[in-house]
């Protein structure tokens, strides 16, 4: 299986319960029982908390930026960017909003290390399984300040116009994600994405 194809978390499980017309709670009640695909979702989580503890380090928690509601704009901006790359096929434009050392973990636990990294697995999604497809964050996400330069974020990915090894094009779906932004350079950059496996209707 392609890496980048794995790289989304695309489990051929889950998109054959979609197209069942299965709900979220029986994707949800699958997943849960299959102990790797348990660990897995343990291993992200803790992975992620990681990361704020060592980041926010003896700082302290909950540091907000003087003007809180332009670095939220600001933040959901670099989503939105990373959302229209992504729909206009522009594997490069949707690495970009991630940091140089950034790492992607898809639903199913593969990994994507590194911006180049993140940009070959786009760029080899976008001209196969995701060609033409369309990806958006919808909502307002929840964003948390650990620090002034420091956010961590909940927060939705719609996606539409996948296909299947034969081609056939799947159920539009909503899924969950976590990420943490930091602030480089005067601008917000993503430097760790993390899928949650589940599926929304």
């Amino acid at each position: 299986m392609p890496r980048a194809r794995a790289a989304f978390g695309r489990r051929d499980s889950i998109l054959s319960m979609a197209n069942a017309g299965a709900g979220p709670a029986r994707v949800l009640l699958v997943l849960s029982i299959r102990g790797q695909n348990l660990e897995m979702c343990m291993s992200r989580i803790l992975s992620v908390i990681a990361i704020i503890l060592v980041t926010v380090g003896a700082a302290g928690f909950a540091q907000k930026p003087a003007n809180e509601a332009a670095e939220r704009a600001a933040i959901q901006a670099v989503l939105d960017a990373h959302g229209a790359a992504w729909t206009k096929g522009d594997a490069k434009a949707a690495a970009a909003v991630m940091t140089e050392d950034a790492d992607w973990v898809s639903g199913d636990g593969s990994t994507s290390t590194g911006r180049a990294a993140i940009e070959n697995d786009h760029r080899e999604a976008l001209s196969g399984f995701a060609k033409g497809s369309r990806h958006t964050h919808p909502g307002t996400p929840k964003i948390r300040f650990v620090r002034s330069d420091v956010a961590i974020v909940d927060g939705d990915s719609y996606m539409a116009g996948l296909h299947d090894e034969n081609g056939k094009e799947v159920p539009p779906h909503v899924s969950s994600y976590m990420a943490v932004l930091v602030k480089e350079h005067g601008g917000w950059k993503v430097t760790a994405f993390r899928s949650l496996p589940q599926v929304k209707p």
